[in-house]
């Protein structure tokens, strides 16, 4: 394995890391987008953690820092933050072209990370796929208000508070069901946004991997909700949705990170977007990694 460190963008105030295998690397490099504020290392190393035991599989990688974030500086004040990202994003793809590590493009982010790849990858070409850990926006569905009234039911202090009448517990049910009505006829803002991202990736015919953590239930409840909350858009062709209810948002123990590894690599196989000729492909026995503190460097 090596790393090599890389200054880009205007006035070259980028700053990422590629991480190549010691042998041929595979057609693909991953390129990690930022976790919200927290820098390239990812939440608990876990970005530096599964960049090496992507190496060890083969695969390049590249991971920096958005505009702000980290040790890369500001761009332009005059551009939005979603402007900048995107040119930032564009620029680090440059490199990778550069270094001839652009033949197929993944995009991995854990949640702020995960909007940033889905609001990105329809726009360029070069991007052939996505894996989205944890996507923040919230997608209502019948079934996801039911959940929630079920949660709420097995409580007994609901229960408790709900006979006091200090529980509106009904009423909470009754404008949950009401503004997702009002959402289906008139649709809400953020989630008609939402689609409309979707939309452009099935446009595109990209294969996406997400992943919905223990952290993650009050948003994603069950596996099918994406595909309940835009039903038209033939989703399940392309996106394979995964709860992993014993792994934690941030990734932060071993056990984590290889079931989130060990479910990339399955997925990159059979994904016909991210690699044709898959089939074709002989790929290598996982050599999982052991939780031992590796700084980065």
């Amino acid at each position: 394995m090596k790393e090599t460190i890389y200054n880009f963008g205007p006035e070259q105030q980028l700053v990422g890391i590629a991480c190549k295998p010691s042998t041929r690397p595979k057609p693909i490099t991953f390129v990690f987008l930022n976790a919200g504020v927290i820098s390239r290392m990812g939440p608990n190393r876990s970005y530096v953690i599964l960049a090496r035991s992507l190496a060890a599989e083969g695969y390049s990688s590249f991971r920096f820092d958005l505009p702000g974030i980290g040790d890369s500086g500001l761009l332009d004040e005059s551009k939005t933050i979603e402007e900048n990202n995107s040119d930032a994003i564009s620029q680090a793809l440059d490199v990778l072209k550069a270094q001839s590590m652009s033949e197929s493009i993944l995009l991995i982010g854990l949640c702020r990370g995960a909007s940033e790849a889905l609001r990105y990858a329809p726009a360029d070409t070069r991007v052939r796929g996505l894996v989205l850990i944890d996507p923040p926006e919230l997608v209502r569905t019948p079934g996801w208000y039911l959940r929630k009234v079920l949660f709420l039911s097995i409580r007994p202090v609901v229960w408790f508070r709900a006979l006091k009448g200090r529980y509106q517990l009904w009423g909470r049910v009754h404008s949950g069901v009401a503004r997702w009505t009002r959402g289906q006829e008139t649709g809400i803002p953020a989630e008609v946004a939402y689609r409309d991202t979707w939309q452009r990736i099935a446009d595109r015919q990209l294969d996406c991997l997400m992943l919905i953590t223990s952290g993650h239930e009050a948003i994603y409840s069950y596996r099918k909700q994406l595909f309940r909350a835009f039903p038209r858009l033939g989703l399940k062709e392309h996106v394979e949705s995964q709860m992993l209810p014993t792994i934690d948002h941030t990734l932060s123990t071993a056990a984590a990170r290889n079931s989130v590894l060990s479910l990339i690599i399955k997925w990159v196989k059979s994904s016909s977007s991210v690699q044709p000729d898959a089939s074709q492909e002989s790929y290598p026995e996982l050599r999982l990694e052991s939780d031992t503190g590796i700084s980065e460097s």
